[in-house]
């Protein structure tokens, strides 16, 4: 998966990312691969639950965070916007209320 999407890419691409739904997701590096499951949520509109899940994963990587606990952030974000019936951007929140303590956005 990876080497497939390097020859698009390019040589810079560190990760490719791929979510699963309730499979939870996995991340392939050219001499690794991670999988995190996913946080069991009840789904009432999955309207943005990529979008939070990204968002998720790309702070606890900007944050210096290791792959899998990035990966555990996304996973986190998207199972708290999943669980909210919303089709417009949840209040951070709402969204990081049940995953963190306070100062800390981490699951």
């Amino acid at each position: 998966m990876f080497e497939a999407v390097r020859s698009v890419s390019g040589e810079r691409l560190k990760w490719v990312v791929v979510t699963r739904g309730r499979e939870g997701a996995d991340a392939y590096a050219a001499s690794s691969e991670v999988h995190v499951d996913a946080i069991a949520a009840d789904q009432v509109d999955a309207t943005g639950a990529g979008d939070a899940f990204t968002v998720g994963l790309l702070h606890g990587l900007l944050q210096g965070d290791d792959m899998v606990t990035a990966l555990q952030a996304g996973a986190a974000w998207g199972a708290a916007t999943v669980a909210q019936l919303r089709s417009i951007p949840v209040p951070w929140e709402e969204l990081a209320g049940p995953f963190h303590q306070s100062g800390d956005i981490r699951p």
